[in-house]
């Protein structure tokens, strides 16, 4: 695949830039629902889009007995190495699209025991 300008790439980024977010808000709202399928946690809050909380790599915020703890996610391994250097307090975790509930509960249940796994 071939581009014949600079303007043909730039649309096609924008494009390709647009589909990416939303596959990822469909995934953020999936593992909102795993998360509280799960039962594991008393709340589950998912932080809007372009919210305070969002800009600082918030994406959800659990609660678990009396302790809360925040994170964020991401589909792309390029957006969640990017989020460990701009939100480097924030825990980040690059879930694909294959990523199994398990995986996600037990990732974000390691939260609680101080111990983060996996990226």
């Amino acid at each position: 695949m071939g581009f014949a300008n600079t303007k043909r790439f730039t649309e096609y980024a924008a494009r390709k830039s647009v589909r990416y977010s939303r596959v990822g808000r469909q995934r953020e709202a999936d593992i909102e629902k795993i998360l509280v399928a799960s039962g594991q946690f008393n709340t589950v809050r998912r932080h809007e889009p372009h919210s305070n909380a969002d800009c600082d790599g918030k994406d959800f915020t659990v609660w678990r007995g009396d302790a809360q703890r925040s994170f964020g996610v991401t589909i792309s391994s390029h957006c969640w190495h990017d989020a460990e250097l701009k939100h480097p307090q924030v825990p980040q975790f690059w879930f694909p699209l294959n990523t199994k509930p398990e995986t996600i509960i037990a990732r974000v249940t390691a939260l609680f025991d101080g111990a983060q796994t996996g990226p």
